[in-house]
């Protein structure tokens, strides 16, 4: 329910507000805090709720951050598509790596899965902000959609053409 309310409210505001980089920066913060907060706290009931908020901010940055990869790389096509997949092949791998931070005998801290995702969410944080002033200091030209797409089916058609002319 955490994660829902963290990927509705601030995929929402992020629409709202046409920026999504803010959005990203402060869930993988406020992750990062909790994430602490559960660290250092032994009681298990604090744990507990602050487990299930600091989870729910990992899930809300997913949507945000494969959205925004798709803004500041508007063009190419293909270039914009191996970000997107590298960035799922990353949170997919987390299934496999997952297993050995979490192991049972590391219960009830689990210093190691808690101090892996805290640094993950931290560069995260860092990051999100240090390309945003990148971004904004070395603006992409933009060019419209169709412009795109015509260009690249033109390019295509040229390269179609000249293979067949080499055949």
């Amino acid at each position: 329910m955490a994660a829902l309310v963290y990927v509705v409210t601030c995929c929402w505001l992020a629409d709202k507000y046409n920026t999504k980089w803010p959005f990203i920066a402060g869930l993988a913060g406020l992750g990062c805090i909790l994430f602490i907060a559960v660290t250092v706290s032994s009681n298990r009931t604090v744990q507990y709720v602050l487990g299930i908020f600091a989870f729910g901010t990992i899930y809300g940055c997913s949507p945000l951050v494969k959205t925004w990869v798709s803004d500041v790389i508007p063009q190419p096509a293909e270039k914009r598509a191996i970000a997107i997949a590298l960035i799922n092949s990353i949170g997919n791998a987390s299934s496999i790596y997952s297993t050995w931070l979490w192991p049972k005998k590391d219960a009830p801290r689990y210093i190691p899965g808690f101090a892996t995702t805290t640094s993950w969410l931290g560069l995260l944080c860092v990051l999100t902000i240090v390309f945003a002033w990148l971004f904004k200091k070395h603006p992409v030209e933009r060019k419209s959609h169709e412009e795109v797409i015509a260009s690249e089916i033109k390019a295509r058609r040229e390269a179609e053409q000249e293979r067949q002319t080499n055949v």
